[in-house]
């Protein structure tokens, strides 16, 4: 068998290490927007670990299907990754050619991975017409035509690859080109990969931060047969009065400990949805501040709301109930 690595180059490692902190970045991001109102170190916050979980799961799953070099062995060429390696009979190959950038021209990805761990998947130039890029840097691209479609690869030596080949059986005839400088634009370029990630995070940032401002509540009003709560965007949520049962000031002591288990925590001093606490159980929370609180016992659990004039609305609302 003989065996090539599939060297990294200077963009590579500078666009996957852009990508492994943006990626930590957004997790802490998380972590950091969706804390509770009253941070308790005893308790286990599992709800918060999705979305960073989630965002983590793309590191290794980039990275598993990411080439870590190429081998010839047993009438076949292997593209080796942790998971899937790409398997190409030598006996299907028709040609093979080291190209120069300037011949590869504008590489558009069709679906895969470019910039991060490798270049992989399957893109398309206008000189090569579709193929299927397994690739760790941006000069030399071996060019393999075979049955299956066309592959380009970028193994180290790749003169020595090619006759490695040949060796092993390839009757193909070998075109060398000059090599060029890199591989073409989208999986190449680094600093239109790195505007692309720049461009993406405010964006991401802000449709997260809109979408959860917009839902968030901003009043309670207590009508003739329900309270009203208000939200910046879409209806408002009534909670009918025949439902209540009970309404007090919510003492400071049970104001703390509390765990987000759905919904937005701390978003400009807003929070709403469900949360749970050990003295409360489970309970919705309308916040629009930290505090003071109301607590709303009703028929389907405690509610908690931040009204602008707690004792007023106690008052309103107590009068309103049955004896």
């Amino acid at each position: 068998m003989e065996r090539f690595d599939a060297p990294w180059d200077r963009s590579l490692k500078v666009s996957t290490g852009f990508l492994l902190l943006l990626l930590l970045g957004l997790a802490g991001g998380f972590l950091a927007f969706d804390v509770r109102l009253s941070p308790d170190p005893q308790a286990i916050r599992w709800g918060l670990l999705l979305g960073p979980l989630l965002i983590a799961l793309v590191i290794p799953g980039v990275w598993v299907l990411a080439p870590r070099g190429y081998s010839i062995s047993g009438g076949e060429l292997t593209v080796e990754r942790p998971l899937f390696p790409i398997r190409i009979p030598l006996a299907s190959i028709r040609a093979v050619r080291l190209m120069a950038r300037a011949e590869a021209g504008t590489f558009v990805k069709v679906a895969g991975a470019a910039g991060a761990f490798g270049h992989y998947g399957r893109f398309y130039s206008r000189p090569l017409g579709s193929f299927r890029l397994y690739a760790t840097r941006r000069d030399q691209l071996v060019v393999i035509d075979a049955e299956a479609g066309r592959f380009v690869l970028t193994p180290a030596t790749p003169e020595r690859f090619i006759e490695a080949l040949g060796r092993a059986g390839v009757t193909a005839a070998a075109t060398v080109s000059p090599a060029g400088a890199g591989l073409a634009a989208a999986p190449g370029a680094p600093w239109k990969l790195l505007l692309v990630l720049f461009a993406s995070v405010p964006l991401l940032v802000g449709a997260i931060l809109g979408s959860a401002w917009y839902r968030a509540p901003f009043a309670a009003t207590v009508e003739a047969d329900a309270i009203r709560i208000d939200h910046r965007w879409g209806d408002p949520e009534r909670i009918p009065l025949a439902e209540v049962r009970a309404v007090a000031p919510l003492p400071v002591a049970q104001s703390h400990g509390w765990r987000r288990i759905n919904g937005v925590g701390g978003l400009g001093g807003a929070s709403y949805g469900r949360f749970h606490s050990d003295q409360l159980g489970p309970f919705m929370l309308h916040a629009w501040r930290s505090g003071p609180y109301v607590l709303l016992t009703t028929g389907r659990g405690p509610v908690v709301l931040t009204p602008d004039d707690p004792a007023a609305f106690v008052s309103e609302v107590g009068s309103r109930l049955s004896p």
